[in-house]
């Protein structure tokens, strides 16, 4: 991508129109203040139904 092209966005309000067979990424994040944080990425494509998610990462978080 061109440093000075727009970022793709997708979002509530956006004009952006998703087609089969498109990819992207998404981050999700949890940040607590003064103790750290966890940040993860999916990778998805999109199907006709819906998205297929192109990990095979379990999403199970376990904490202590």
């Amino acid at each position: 991508m061109d440093p000075e092209e727009d970022i793709p966005e997708i979002g509530p309000g956006c004009a952006n129109v998703l087609e089969e067979g498109q990819t992207f990424a998404y981050e999700l994040s949890l940040i607590v203040p003064g103790i750290g944080g966890v940040r993860t990425e999916d990778q998805v494509v999109v199907r006709k139904n819906g998205l297929e998610p192109l990990h095979t990462f379990n999403r199970f978080l376990y904490v202590e």
